[in-house]
């Protein structure tokens, strides 16, 4: 629409769109119905079946020191391209499996919150545009929910069985995705922490969004990187997929977070996705959790062996 109405405003045409079949208040008021309102109530018991068990919390080791600025809300971002051969592989991968690159992103993301907090049970936010119903597609306004995303990193499953898992646990928490998440947490009242968002702490958010050159006659278009200003949670992975290359970022608060903790959970993800599309049928509990460069680091932080040229005995020592 913008790019229609830029062309007809160079041309000096007045614009020219679709009429909309309703406006934003049409939508607001439909979410008040009775009908609306008991649907929700439906959907709002899956929740509580799904999310009233267990801890919320996940548990990541706490912040490392370094020289990097700790002001409260400070974020910084760490982002890069998966190579090549990894997305073809791990394209045909979810084409095999009858899944999406984002489940096995996913997985891959759970794997490596996994690793770090040594827990099983992990819950994650997944934002949803929640715009299936034909009549908003082309409203402006904000429709957005976000869901929880529960899971059980059983060692003794196979990786594609985790991906077929989340790929199911996603499908049925988008079938009650009515509930706003405000209700959820309003429902659950989870015992709260000002220091931890409730039900999750790390997001895990998917961006298809493409750069159609040519769109804006005379014009080229490019992205650029606008670095954090603040992050609304302490960790959120960003997936990008632009049809061709898929790139992975971490954005995270560096009060909670220093940038070498981040970089090695970079340095995981990477290993193990290197390791399921090799394999996407290993156990879990198979899977090598450190990168080699971290393993080697560690493996010299440990070689304390000293040669010792004094005595051997107290005997030879008098």
């Amino acid at each position: 629409e913008l790019a229609s109405s830029y062309a007809a405003l160079r041309e000096q045409r007045v614009p020219e769109l679709p009429a909309l079949p309703i406006q934003y208040p049409d939508y607001a008021l439909w979410s008040r119905e009775p009908a609306q309102r008991a649907r929700e109530e439906q959907q709002l018991a899956y929740w509580r079946e799904r999310l009233e068990d267990g801890s919320y919390a996940l548990d990541l080791p706490p912040r490392e020191l370094d020289a990097a600025s700790s002001e409260l809300g400070a974020a910084a971002r760490l982002r890069a391209v998966l190579p090549d051969a990894a997305t073809e592989r791990l394209r045909a991968l979810a084409a095999e499996h009858g899944t999406t690159p984002f489940v096995v992103l996913l997985a891959l993301a759970k794997l490596t919150l996994g690793a770090h907090a040594n827990q099983r049970d992990l819950r994650v936010g997944v934002p949803v545009a929640n715009r299936e119903r034909p009549e908003v597609q082309g409203l402006i306004g904000c429709f957005v929910n976000t869901l929880v995303v529960r899971s059980d990193l059983a060692p003794e499953l196979s990786f594609t069985q985790l991906a077929r898992a989340l790929h199911d646990e996603l499908l049925r928490a988008q079938e009650h995705a009515d509930v706003p998440f405000e209700r959820i947490v309003e429902a659950l009242a989870p015992e709260r922490d000002l220091d931890r968002a409730p039900l999750f702490q790390v997001l895990v958010v998917m961006q298809t969004a493409r750069i159609r050159q040519g769109a804006f006659a005379g014009l080229e278009l490019r992205e650029i990187d606008v670095p954090p200003a603040a992050a609304p949670f302490d960790l959120t992975i960003e997936l990008h997929d632009d049809g061709r290359e898929l790139a992975v970022g971490f954005e995270y608060r560096q009060v909670r977070f220093a940038a070498q903790q981040v970089a090695r959970m970079r340095r995981t993800f990477d290993h193990l996705l290197e390791q399921v599309v090799e394999g996407p049928q290993r156990r879990l509990g198979e899977l090598d959790l450190v990168a080699p460069s971290d393993a080697a680091r560690v493996a010299a932080w440990n070689d304390t062996r000293v040669d010792y040229a004094g005595p051997r005995t107290l005997a030879a020592a008098l």
